[in-house]
């Protein structure tokens, strides 16, 4: 405003309530003493709110989106879909009675329930033949994955089982699933031209792929950024080593787009098998072998000590103990990954008879898994009690870990199975094993190319009362 000086000075918030109040009078409106400060403080005061709320909810939008916000954030990532497992069944028709005539559309059933189909072929199976089979899920999540070895009931002759785990089934991926993956690749994406490059991209189609570096033809040890002698390049495929060239086509593109060569001096053999995929790059056509990566079948079996707190009663000191073993294996299962199903438990009280239950678990498959993994008998022995087991179910203490075995089986001939045991190294088992770098077989070949994937019904826990 201007003072009687005529010099421009600032207008405080008395001098603006009493000029308003002196243009309303002249204007002849009556205006109740003070409401034009306490309404411009108002104003003010709404103001600022509205400020922080609105800067509040663009900040929270940015760095914790939720929902819709986190795809519109990230156009060149999207959502993983909800999506069917699948993989090959063998159908082994040597023993039947009949001949089998399997139409697009013939539906399998596990044991644990899911039902499979197959909708891109139909076979005829003669007695005394085996062929095999790809299939998928009729409902799509991560409950369709399945262990290994499983017989299929729908079919009125011979046997029909799946080799090899089926995989890839997961459930449209959560916002914190979906977060968690972003942050990986945004931090791990390097040039187009590395190794991890390569890996972002095929898991964006596979569960699993790893890359090693190439030292001779049988040994494929640590994982390089740039090989400079040949490396093997490895992924989960659902079908395994039978998986058709559709199966193969996404991995044999991202190799070709962004790597010179791969498996430069891989041999191809019962133990390690690979996978080829030929691709013109002129007039001469070039082949690109990958290797299959194995499920390891995994056998675990845990005992358990654990006390109460005085007038704790049976019932309650049974359901304690289930939930504590339980929790344990689901735990187990997110980390390592596995299929849907029951294990079994016991549980043996000071007085009373023991009592055995089987106890359902949730299917997980982590993205990525794990391909030729560092495991310890201490990592999972962590994963018995955590901190929410604890403020959850206070009336029962873990005393102690009398045993836990973790056998590692490859299912190969010649391969020996390892075993993890808390008592190692006596009985010659070993407390901890890096697939990719220790020789571990009859035949001195490493786990490069394996992953766990558990079967519930290969674990047993069962928890002691002590005084």
């Amino acid at each position: 405003m201007i003072d009687s000086n005529g010099k421009f000075v600032l207008l405080t918030l008395d001098d603006a309530r009493t000029l308003v109040l002196e243009a309303a009078t002249a204007a002849g409106i009556t205006v109740p003493a003070g409401s034009v400060e306490d309404q411009i403080k108002e104003w003010l005061a709404q103001a600022l709110v509205d400020a922080d709320t609105n800067e509040y909810a663009s900040y929270v939008k940015q760095f914790n989106p939720v929902g819709s916000d986190i795809d519109l954030q990230n156009p060149g990532f999207p959502r993983l879909a909800a999506s069917k497992a699948n993989g090959f069944i063998r159908i082994n028709n040597v023993g039947g009675t009949s001949n089998l005539t399997i139409n697009i559309g013939t539906i399998f059933t596990a044991p644990n329930g899911i039902t499979y189909t197959n909708p891109n072929d139909a076979i005829s199976v003669l007695i005394g033949e085996t062929k095999t089979l790809y299939i998928e899920s009729v409902n799509a999540g991560v409950g369709s994955n399945l262990p290994g070895l499983q017989t299929f009931t729908g079919l009125s002759s011979g046997v029909t089982t799946n080799p090899q785990p089926l995989v890839g089934g997961r459930d449209i991926e959560t916002d914190t699933q979906y977060l968690d993956r972003l942050i990986f690749l945004r931090t791990n994406r390097a040039s187009d031209q590395t190794s991890v490059a390569v890996i972002l991209d095929l898991l964006q189609y596979y569960s699993g792929a790893a890359i090693y570096i190439n030292n001779d033809a049988n040994g494929l040890l640590t994982p390089v950024t740039v090989p400079a002698a040949g490396y093997n390049l490895v992924v989960l495929f659902p079908s395994g080593v039978n998986a058709p060239a559709s199966e193969l086509q996404k991995a044999i593109d991202v190799v070709v787009s962004k790597l010179e060569f791969a498996n430069v001096n891989a041999i191809d053999n019962p133990l390690h098998p690979a996978l080829s995929g030929v691709v013109y790059t002129g007039p001469f056509p070039q082949s690109y072998n990958i290797t299959v990566a194995q499920a390891v079948q995994t056998t675990i079996n845990c005992v358990l000590n654990v006390s109460f707190p005085p007038n704790v009663s049976l019932p309650e000191k049974t359901s304690l103990s289930q939930t504590l073993a339980q929790n344990f294996i689901q735990r187990l299962i997110n980390t390592l990954g596995g299929a849907a199903g029951t294990f079994e438990t016991t549980f043996t009280p000071l007085v009373g008879s023991p009592v055995i239950a089987n106890l359902n678990l949730v299917a997980n498959l982590p993205n990525p898994i794990a391909i030729a993994p560092y495991l310890s008998i201490e990592d999972i022995r962590a994963l018995i009690v955590d901190a929410g087991d604890i403020l959850k179910n206070p009336n029962i203490f873990l005393r102690a870990v009398n045993t836990l075995t973790v056998e590692l089986d490859p299912l190969e001939v010649g391969e020996t199975p390892v075993t993890l045991s808390t008592n190692a190294p006596s009985g010659g088992t070993v407390s901890s094993v890096n697939f990719a770098t220790e020789s571990l077989f009859s035949d001195d070949t490493s786990w490069y190319d394996r992953y766990l994937f558990l079967d519930p019904s290969l674990i047993t826990v069962s928890v002691n009362e002590v005084a």
